[in-house]
């Protein structure tokens, strides 16, 4: 989840830089600031991403590839992520308890327990179960 909150800053600081015509630019701590006590204490937010990208090969045409990108999160631990693309599409959610993955192109899906916070704290392996790949999770087929 902390990753998802650095996402979003991000996100929301170039959002703001964008706004900001050259005579009214901000010192850089200012709008750090600004764009911190802004999301600080959020609820929930919703981003949505669409991108073009153009691929120049010499002597071949090749069609501009269209994606769009959704991450949506309210506290405490509720998250919808989507990746919707010619080559990718994903869609993960989780309720704080269990976070599904589902990968539409193989009608497969994980399912894991645990909030996305908690992922991270999993990827290392513990003392009693050195026998164990922490990182292997189950797939389901539909």
């Amino acid at each position: 989840m902390r990753e998802l909150r650095t996402l979003a800053v991000a996100s929301g600081l170039l959002f703001a830089l964008s706004l900001c015509s050259p005579s009214q630019s901000p010192g850089a701590g200012d709008l750090l600031k600004k764009v911190s006590e802004a999301y600080t204490n959020l609820k929930s937010y919703h981003f949505e991403v669409r991108a073009t990208r153009s691929f120049n090969t010499p002597g071949r045409y090749i069609s501009p590839e269209e994606s769009r990108t959704v991450l949506a999160v309210a506290a405490p631990d509720r998250l919808h992520f989507e990746i919707r693309a010619q080559q990718n599409n994903q869609l993960t959610v989780s309720d704080g308890a269990t976070t599904w993955t589902y990968l539409p192109q193989y009608k497969q899906y994980t399912k894991e327990d645990g909030a996305l916070s908690d992922v991270s704290a999993d990827a290392e392996p513990s003392e009693d179960s050195e026998d164990e790949d922490p990182v292997v999770r189950p797939v389901f087929s539909l």
